[in-house]
């Protein structure tokens, strides 16, 4: 794993509360009763939102890949630089490094905040 990783800028525990996970807890319970294997359905997990949510958190600190390629269709350009890009050229994409980029994100990543999705931050 890359050095900037969460993991190794601080510990598990300053990143994680119990407090982020509360919602999560409190709308499962409301969803699901004692019969949750016979009951659950699409439509009721498609209503636990927050679980969403918190799925979307922890795929942020570990992707379950790393990198991608592209191949482009159109020719293009990229727009910070201006370097032409050309249709057949491949691309490689960190997922990794997009997910923990703090220009793409407004709230502190070294936090576990699933909130940060309810508002597609």
């Amino acid at each position: 794993m890359p050095e900037s990783s969460p993991s190794s800028s601080s510990s598990s525990a300053e990143k994680y509360s119990p407090e982020s996970l509360a919602p999560l807890a409190t709308t499962s319970r409301k969803c699901l009763n004692k019969n949750a294997q016979r009951d659950l359905s699409i439509e009721k997990l498609d209503s636990l939102i927050y679980l969403d949510c918190v799925i979307k958190e922890v795929l942020c600190y570990s992707p379950p890949f790393t990198e991608t390629y592209r191949t482009l269709t159109t020719d293009n350009y990229l727009p910070t630089s201006g370097a032409k890009l050309f249709k057949g050229d491949q691309i490689f994409i960190t997922i990794y490094n997009l997910a923990i980029d703090t220009e793409l994100w407004s709230i502190d990543l070294n936090q576990f905040y699933p909130k940060r999705f309810l508002d597609q931050d």
